[in-house]
């Protein structure tokens, strides 16, 4: 029995910080290897030896914690903050929650076993709050993380209440609770409010499920502006292209339209002899003609009014122009995602040539598939 007294709070101890480590890597979006967590462990537990985990231990332990991230993983920021302070909450919570309970369950055990209700509540507390911090643990992992990495100091606002909940864990386990428990005859420990500190502990968990709601709700408001953002980029893209191909579309009908006229003057020069102006007039048709055409077939029949249509407005530019861009079929990556693309693409080499004066000014698009 004086064994399991001496070394059962350290093997707890133990278990706490390598189920804080775990749940810490999980919580940030890394995985750990087993070698990980025997160098925390093994780190982590000299430095954790030199102080009490009553006095500033948990502090400590959140700050190995957020080293551990950066010299493992090369994680930091605001977000490596606030699952640290998570983990180490969730674990003053756990374990503040199942005190309370001994504080109220001890006079029954007690009254039974009175040599050894104090090491079975011991033993109890321990398995039982690790128990209930894997379970919340699962429970944050599953349903209360966010895949979004954009903007991280936002979590500077979920950073400040966690903190706030981690200060006010540390003061009810240092100056309520303590480190001396005074039992009375009756069983009853002297001057611990078991019950308010139960209903203490029961919110603070609330509110640390609450915080992380909010900061995840905020990361998906956060996604959502971003979408909104590049849907507004993508309209008013398509409102250029739509531009651009009704003053296409008005060219091709003006040429149609003006077909009649030509083949007229054509057949005119050769009836007067005039061949040569007949193939000069002829070449100077081709060329318009050659502008209107639709002459590249990436695959796709979206695409291929996309990349005509900008295309056309660079050669009218005076741009000389390419195409090699082949899809496969079929491709697997939506029209708006490669409209998005590639309209981006062209509209930002169309204005860097208009910005270069010369005449070699030329814009080519080029693609090819690789693996899938």
């Amino acid at each position: 029995m004086d064994l399991i007294v001496k070394w059962y709070p350290l093997m707890v101890e133990g278990m706490e910080m390598l189920a804080g480590f775990h749940y810490f890597i999980r919580f940030i979006g890394k995985k750990a290897k087993a070698v990980h967590y025997l160098l925390y462990l093994t780190v982590a537990g000299i430095f954790m030896a030199a102080f009490p985990v009553g006095g500033s231990g948990m502090f400590l332990f959140g700050a190995s914690l957020v080293a551990a991230a950066w010299l493992l993983y090369r994680e930091k920021g605001w977000k490596t903050l606030l699952y640290g302070a998570v983990c180490v909450e969730l674990l003053q919570v756990c374990f503040g929650l199942f005190d309370s309970l001994s504080y109220l369950l001890f006079p029954a055990f007690y009254a039974r076993y009175p040599q050894t209700a104090g090491i079975y509540m011991m033993l109890l507390n321990g398995l039982l709050a690790l128990l209930l911090f894997v379970l919340c643990g699962q429970i944050i992992q599953r349903h209360f993380l966010h895949v979004a990495q954009e903007g991280q100091e936002r979590s500077l606002l979920s950073l400040v209440p966690m903190l706030l909940l981690v200060l006010v864990g540390r003061y009810i386990s240092t100056e309520i609770y303590g480190d001396t428990i005074y039992v009375l005859p009756d069983g009853s420990i002297q001057g611990k409010p078991g019950f308010f500190l139960l209903v203490t502990q029961l919110l603070g968990i609330a509110s640390l499920f609450c915080i992380l709601y909010t900061d995840k709700k905020a990361a998906e408001n956060f996604r959502l502006r971003m979408e909104c953002v590049l849907l507004e980029q993508e309209a008013r893209g398509m409102e250029q292209y739509v531009e651009e191909a009704r003053l296409r579309y008005e060219r091709t009908g003006a040429f149609r339209h003006d077909v009649r006229n030509h083949m007229a003057v054509v057949a005119e020069l050769l009836r007067q002899g005039k061949s040569g102006q007949a193939l000069k007039y002829l070449g100077e048709m081709e060329d318009t003609r050659a502008q209107l055409d639709d002459s590249w077939r990436i695959g796709n029949p979206v695409l291929d009014i996309l990349v005509g249509a900008k295309l056309s407005a660079a050669r009218d530019c005076g741009i000389e122009v390419s195409c090699c861009l082949k899809l496969p079929c079929p491709c697997g990556i939506r029209d708006m995602d490669f409209c998005i693309v590639l309209s981006n693409a062209l509209d930002n080499a169309l204005a860097a040539c208009r910005k270069k004066d010369g005449p070699k000014r030329y814009i080519a698009v080029g693609g090819r598939v690789q693996g899938e």
